[in-house]
């Protein structure tokens, strides 16, 4: 089967050919040739043809490659936050597992009170809670941490790096400070406010990374549970 480039030269030879004949029927009527208009109006033609199909060509290059960054992101990136997806983080964690990564600090957050949001509310709303929260958890970690949105309300960071406690209790303190500017603003009809988990890899050595992840999943269901029990 002949490709693309393949197609054109063959396509071009062709109005070669086409050329050629047209001399030889003016031969046999006329007896005579003007092969410099003729030869003239075959070049342009073949200039021309070269042009569209090089055009063509790069159209369809363009599509493709636009289609296989569509893709692309579909596979790797949370296409409502742009975080990376629950495949990225999960991928990123067996990496650290396979490479015995030792410092780390593994986060978890649970944002409170979507489904209510999004049953009062709609989704639209809902949404717009979602990226609230998602510009906090950039401006947080910024560059200094992996983060992805690994569910509906359920948000990761992981910093590979030495984090003491304190570290992490003024990451906590920062993005606690940061909802409530934004609740003071009173901007919209929902209050924010999520539930969070963390786990130090220096702290309990014993632990992999899969351990560490739902340690931190266990202590966010912990911080939840207590911020329900003061309701």
């Amino acid at each position: 089967e002949l490709n693309a480039l393949d197609k054109m030269i063959t396509k071009s030879i062709i109005i070669l050919v086409i050329m050629l004949i047209i001399n030889l029927v003016l031969l046999i009527i006329n007896g005579s040739i003007h092969f410099a208009s003729v030869l003239s109006i075959g070049a342009i033609a073949y200039v021309l043809y070269l042009i569209v199909g090089y055009l063509q060509n790069s159209k369809d290059y363009i599509d493709k490659a636009v289609e296989k960054s569509v893709l692309t992101k579909m596979a790797y990136v949370d296409m409502l936050t742009k975080l990376n997806n629950r495949g990225v983080i999960m991928g990123k964690l067996e990496e650290m597992d396979n490479n015995e990564v030792k410092d780390y600090v593994i986060f978890n957050f649970d944002l409170n009170g979507l489904k209510k949001i999004n049953d009062e509310n709609g989704h639209f709303e809902g949404d717009r809670y979602i990226m609230e929260f998602t510009d906090v958890i950039k401006d947080i970690f910024g560059d200094i941490a992996t983060i992805g949105r690994v569910g509906g309300d359920e948000f990761v960071a992981i910093i590979e790096n030495v984090c003491p406690k304190e570290q992490a209790e003024q990451i906590i303190n920062k993005m606690n400070n940061m909802v409530e500017t934004k609740n003071n603003r009173n901007i919209f009809s929902w209050k924010m406010s999520f539930a969070y988990g963390y786990a130090i890899s220096n702290t309990d050595e014993s632990l992999n990374v899969w351990e560490a992840y739902d340690k931190a999943d266990e202590e966010m269901y912990k911080c939840k549970k207590e911020q329900k029990s003061k309701k």
